[in-house]
């Protein structure tokens, strides 16, 4: 599993593929991050975001200050009435002692 450092920038990219593992590229798309909310009292939250496509990718660069150190669970899809792809990813935010986030519930 990847992992990234807590507080910093998390950049997402992703393809999108048909059910003959041909590359689509759809109108847009979104992805949802599943994560425990930073904070001395986490709790479960998710988020929607709209992804950008550049070329065949589809990016986000998002922001985990908004989240605690831990698992982090991704979905993106192609909008629209019936999605044609998704795709499922997940990675791990670590953070030490000196992490803000960590530091403050110290």
């Amino acid at each position: 599993m990847k992992t990234f450092i807590r507080d910093s920038t998390v950049s997402i990219s992703v393809n999108f593929y048909d059910s003959t593992g041909v590359i689509v590229n759809p109108a847009s798309a979104t992805v949802t991050l599943s994560y425990m909310k930073a904070g001395r009292n986490s709790q479960p939250d998710h988020a929607s975001y709209p992804l950008v496509q550049q070329g065949n990718d589809w990016n986000y660069s998002w922001d985990s200050r908004v989240a605690d150190e831990g698992p982090v669970y991704g979905h993106a899809q192609t909008d629209g009435n019936t999605p044609v792809s998704s795709v499922d990813f997940e990675f791990r935010l670590i953070a030490n002692e000196a992490n803000r986030n960590v530091a403050q519930e110290c």
